[in-house]
């Protein structure tokens, strides 16, 4: 299925402030009406992205584009209790604002399960070291309150399945294979935060999101969320356009 680029215009965007923006990022792309599916759909998000206005959310907006994009990372905040907003607030937006350093990731599940996409999927960023930049997806998970309840625990299982559903959308845009080894850089494509820093450097000691897990007694893990994503793959099926429908669907404002 090929849909025109004044199509979607027409159908996603209002304003002409905003077609501008869908414009330019069509032309910094190199995008043309007879691309594939995957770069309409691809189109389709940014548009969505440029409409909420979120650009000064991230440091790393525009800055680089990804090579490619051949993997996804999970990590988690480190800060429970604290909600997506605030993380994005506090270590996003402000924190950094008068630093020299940087950190920023594409985007944040928070404990609803509501994900805030916050960097457009093929800009590179900061968000681990070994070489991701270029070409892996950042996800980071909020951690409800370090206590164990009945209403954290189903605070932990809506993230990680928010997690998987993700990852399984953007597996399918962008045509990568959850279970998959990345040979070129010998890591998993759907890899955590701690496996890619063990695969560098195994003395840098990063655990997230597994140590979190671990410490609410949840049955989760990055070998389990590979596989849930292999399924939610299979019941989505392979269409992109669809893919990014669905994604559009989940992704909330920021105020």
């Amino acid at each position: 299925m090929s849909i025109s680029i004044d199509i979607l215009k027409n159908m996603l965007v209002k304003s002409e402030e905003v077609k501008g923006i869908f414009n330019s990022y069509i032309s910094r792309l190199g995008f043309s009406s007879d691309e594939q599916s995957k770069k309409w759909a691809e189109s389709v998000m940014a548009v969505y992205f440029a409409s909420r206005n979120i650009t000064s959310f991230n440091r790393d907006y525009g800055s680089s584009k990804m090579k490619k994009v051949e993997g996804i990372m999970i990590h988690s905040t480190g800060c429970p209790g604290m909600s997506a907003e605030e993380f994005i607030d506090r270590y996003y937006r402000a924190y950094y604002v008068d630093r020299d350093d940087n950190i920023s990731s594409h985007a944040v599940i928070d404990c609803s399960g509501k994900i805030y996409h916050i960097l457009p999927w093929t800009d590179m960023a900061t968000h681990s070291g070994g070489g991701y930049y270029d070409s892996y997806i950042s996800v980071v998970l909020c951690e409800p309150e370090a206590v164990s309840s009945d209403s954290t625990n189903e605070e932990v299982d809506r993230v990680f399945n928010s997690a998987v559903e993700l990852s399984a959308l953007l597996c399918i845009i962008y045509g990568l294979e959850p279970m998959s080894r990345n040979y070129t850089r010998d890591y998993n494509v759907l890899i955590g935060h701690n496996e890619a820093h063990n695969a560098v450097n195994k003395n840098l000691g990063f655990k997230d999101p597994v140590e979190y897990w671990q410490m609410m007694n949840r049955n989760h893990s990055m070998d389990n969320l590979r596989s849930g994503v292999v399924s939610k793959m299979n019941e989505l099926g392979s269409s992109v356009e669809s893919a990014a429908a669905r994604l559009m669907s989940l992704v909330g404002d920021l105020d």
